[in-house]
């Protein structure tokens, strides 16, 4: 009996940008998130790649054989058919036939899904061990398409550097997420090539510096559109401020200031709150007196997108460093669940909240939490 196999992830970004990519990468792509070697595709266009899933806390993986088919596009969906079997001993393991899903949903927003059905093996024995099978199917799908939604969006932004940062780091800071690929245009430059500087570098804004190399400001893609645009007629701050980058001649008048700065070393909560209560879409990154980079919105979500294994070290070093050996965490899809028992029964809620302060964590679960000793009732 065939069953249902449904998994999904939301990704940021330009949804054309990430349909070009999926349709034109597709196999490279997955075997990326897969955790594979890239190979090209064998004479019959399949390709090998190993999916993984973790059960009761054990890692289980096996490799399958997948064929991919023509992609099929309408005005906000991509569907790309694939099936894969099991390779070797197909009969021993589920197929799978189904589509990687790619839907824009506006405002820079894309769900990116894998969705189809597999049938289990050796008919009725499969049946009856369905539920082991269906919660490993489940799993790897869930997986795949989060390092596909990964692959993706590093992919299109050029996102594939390693996060420089120590993996049990608690904290991750902007340096750790930030472009280090440092493009600037002077204050004096023609309007005309600050955008062509925009187009080449592929950033929404670089900072505009002075004769001196000291940043002013920061000439963004939204600079420069109300440049091209009509002529802005009103009253408020926001109406002359496009009334002045309309008329501007060069970078400079055009450009947005004072420029939003924040340290190198400033942790990535604290450089996200100032960039929400300031409202802007990216900061300049210094380091001293001097520029070392730029950090954006996109750049941010890197923190939301860290991996599984990468929030448990962080969670293990936050416990090791409490003197917590009786607590054990497992971590799945950013959401950390506690067991075990803490030495006292008040640093329950302490606990939960030290693991909460990880990066990338988005639930803490401490509902089984035990304690060793009550200190809390009388």
């Amino acid at each position: 009996m065939r069953r249902t196999l449904a998994a999904s992830h939301e990704v940021f970004g330009e949804p054309k940008r990430f349909r070009e990519a999926l349709m034109l990468r597709t196999a490279e792509l997955l075997q990326q998130a897969a955790g594979d070697e890239v190979t090209q595709p064998d004479g019959d266009g399949s390709v090998l790649m190993t999916l993984r899933s973790r059960q009761a806390g054990v890692e289980v993986h096996k490799r399958v054989r997948v064929s991919i088919d023509q992609a099929e596009e309408t005005d906000d969906v991509l569907r790309i058919p694939l099936r894969w079997e099991a390779d070797p001993a197909p009969h021993l393991f589920p197929t799978f036939e189904g589509v990687v899903e790619l839907l824009s949903m506006g405002n820079g927003r894309a769900e990116l899904s894998l969705v189809g059905y597999y049938q289990p093996p050796l008919g009725p024995v499969g049946d009856a061990v369905n539920t082991y099978l269906s919660d490993t199917a489940r799993a790897s799908a869930i997986r795949l398409v989060r390092h596909l939604a990964r692959e993706l969006v590093e992919d299109v932004y050029h996102l594939d550097r390693p996060l420089q940062s120590d993996a049990t780091r608690v904290a991750l800071t902007v340096r750790d997420v930030m472009s280090p690929e440092l493009v600037v245009v002077s204050e004096d430059e023609s309007l005309r090539d600050a955008a062509g500087v925009l187009l080449a570098a592929g950033h929404g804004g670089v900072p505009v510096v002075d004769d001196r190399n000291q940043v002013v400001g920061v000439l963004s893609e939204r600079d420069l559109l109300d440049r091209v645009a009509d002529e802005r007629l009103g009253l408020g701050p926001a109406a002359h401020r496009a009334w002045k980058r309309w008329t501007a001649r060069n970078a400079g008048e055009a450009c947005s200031r004072p420029a939003v700065t924040t340290e190198a070393d400033t942790s990535v909560r604290q450089a996200a709150t100032l960039m929400a209560t300031r409202d802007v879409a990216r900061l300049v990154v210094m380091d001293g007196a001097r520029v070392v980079g730029i950090v954006t919105r996109s750049d941010m979500l890197r923190v939301l997108v860290r991996d599984d294994e990468e929030i448990a070290d962080a969670v293990a070093a936050v416990l090791a460093d409490r003197g917590e050996d009786g607590v054990h965490h497992s971590v799945e899809d950013g959401r950390v669940h506690l067991t075990g028992t803490v030495k006292l029964r008040s640093r329950v809620t302490p606990v939960c909240r030290d693991v909460e302060r990880c990066d990338g964590v988005l639930l803490v679960d401490g509902s089984q939490l035990g304690w060793a000793t009550d200190d809390v009732t009388p």
